[in-house]
């Protein structure tokens, strides 16, 4: 008798735990969809993951070429100091130019000035020594205080 009724329990049990067809089919059919839209969302996250590290080697390489300084030569550091006082000082005349470079984009600059009249120029008492750097930028532009 009791091993009828353990037979009895294990049918019920199997019986209850059944899935109709039509229900597991469903259930299937939405597994597929479901393991599409997870490989269209890895297939995006691949894509988006591509896109970053590009845009972030990218901007890497931009960054190290704003900070590139450019070689100057000395003669590139005389024509850009003849320019300063040529517009920038234009009131100003300069001689002796020396140049100890300090960087591959920047020099020391040891020079004697004077205003640019006739009388001063002629007279050594008014000349007087400065020492000034010029620095130039990779976009060519170049900065040249007056102290």
């Amino acid at each position: 008798m009791k091993g009828k009724i353990i037979i009895l329990g294990i049918s019920l049990l199997m019986l209850n735990s059944c899935v109709s067809k039509s229900d597991y089919e469903k259930s299937e059919l939405e597994k597929s969809e479901l393991e599409i839209q997870l490989q269209e969302i890895k297939q995006e996250l691949s894509d988006v993951k591509y896109k970053y590290n590009q845009i972030k080697q990218e901007k890497s390489q931009a960054e190290i070429e704003r900070n590139k300084k450019p070689f100057i030569t000395e003669n590139k550091a005389l024509q850009l100091i003849g320019d300063n006082f040529s517009f920038y000082e234009r009131n100003m005349a300069y001689r002796n130019v020396k140049l100890r470079r300090i960087a591959d984009n920047s020099f020391k600059v040891s020079l004697e000035t004077c205003i640019n009249k006739k009388n001063y120029v002629s007279d050594d008492f008014f000349w007087k020594s400065k020492v000034r750097t010029l620095t130039v930028y990779n976009n060519g532009k170049y900065d040249f205080p007056p102290f």
